[in-house]
C-alpha cells in the first residue's frame, strides 16, 4: 500500500480524513503513546481477492435491505451473535433457496468491513480442487500442507455446499482434517467457521465431526420453509440492492 492509498474519506469519525489516528492513552509510559496507526476504515476503499466473493456481487449483499424471512432472521441473528464475539463453530443447513448463500456471503462481508476480521468464503468443492491441486505441483505433500495451514488459519472461514463432494476418500480425508483444526480454533475463541449444507450433518458427515457439530457450546441450525426463487420478482430484486459502495460506510 502507497502513501497515496493512505488516505481515507473526509467524514471519518476516526481520522477525519488524514488516514492516521493516534489512540487515546493517560499513561505516557504506555509504548503506544503518541504513535499513529494506520486507520481502519482505509482497508474499505479495497476489495480483496482471497475474499471468495466477487466485487460485482458486492450490491446484493447489504443484508439491511433483505426480505425478512424467518430463515433470514435465524441466519442474521446467529451471524451477528459469532461476529460479535469472534469465535464460533456453526453448522447450518436446509433446503436450496432459503438464503444461506446469500446472508453467509454477506456475513463475510461484514466480517472485515465491520468488525475488521479477516474473512473468506469458499464452496467445499472449490477448496477440495485447490488442495488436490497441491499435488499437481513439484512439493506435493508440502503444498499441501501449506494450502491447508493457510484454510485452517483464517480467521472467518464460510464453507459452502458441504457435502456436495464427499464421494471420495480424498474428499472426506481433507475436510475431517480442516474441520479439526477449526474446531480447536472455535475452542481456543480464536476463528469463526461457518458450514452451510442442504444436508443434515449426519447424513454427510464422520461420526466424530457429527459429535463436534452436535456440541452444546455451539451452534447447530436447521432452516425450513419454501424457495424464495419461487416468489421473487425482478422488480423486487432490484430494490434489495443498495448504492454500490455500501459496504464501505458499515462500522464506523
Amino acid at each position: 500500500m502507497t502513501m497515496a492509498q493512505l488516505t481515507c474519506r473526509p467524514d471519518c469519525p476516526i481520522c477525519h480524513g488524514d488516514g492516521f489516528y493516534a489512540k487515546p492513552y493517560k499513561d505516557i509510559n504506555d509504548p503506544n503513546f503518541g504513535k499513529l496507526f494506520v486507520c481502519p476504515n482505509i482497508e474499505k476503499r479495497f476489495w480483496p481477492q482471497e475474499f471468495g466473493i466477487d466485487r460485482d456481487e458486492a450490491p446484493e449483499l447489504n443484508w439491511d435491505l433483505f426480505l425478512k424471512t424467518k430463515s433470514f432472521k435465524q441466519m442474521k441473528a446467529l451471524f451477528d451473535k459469532l461476529l460479535m464475539q469472534g469465535y464460533g463453530w456453526a453448522y447450518v443447513y436446509g433446503p436450496p433457496g432459503v438464503g444461506k448463500t446469500r446472508t453467509a456471503k454477506a456475513a463475510v462481508v461484514r466480517a472485515r468491513y465491520q468488525y475488521h476480521i479477516e474473512s473468506k468464503y469458499t464452496l467445499h468443492s472449490s477448496m477440495l480442487n485447490y488442495l488436490r491441486s497441491s499435488y499437481d505441483t513439484d512439493s506435493g505433500q508440502t503444498a499441501y500442507e501449506r494450502r491447508l495451514k493457510e484454510l485452517s488459519m483464517i480467521p472467518c472461514l464460510v464453507i459452502d455446499e458441504v457435502g456436495r463432494d464427499r464421494a471420495t476418500q480424498f474428499g472426506v480425508s481433507v475436510l475431517s482434517d480442516l474441520l479439526n483444526v477449526r474446531y480447536e480454533g472455535a475452542l481456543r475463541r480464536k476463528t469463526i467457521t461457518i458450514m452451510l449444507s442442504n444436508f443434515a450433518p449426519d447424513a454427510i458427515l464422520d461420526d466424530y465431526q457429527i459429535d463436534r457439530v452436535k456440541d452444546k457450546r455451539f451452534d447447530l441450525l436447521q432452516l425450513e420453509g419454501d424457495s424464495i426463487r419461487k416468489h421473487l420478482t425482478y422488480e423486487q430484486a432490484s430494490i434489495l440492492e443498495d448504492e454500490p459502495d455500501w459496504w464501505q460506510k458499515i462500522g464506523g
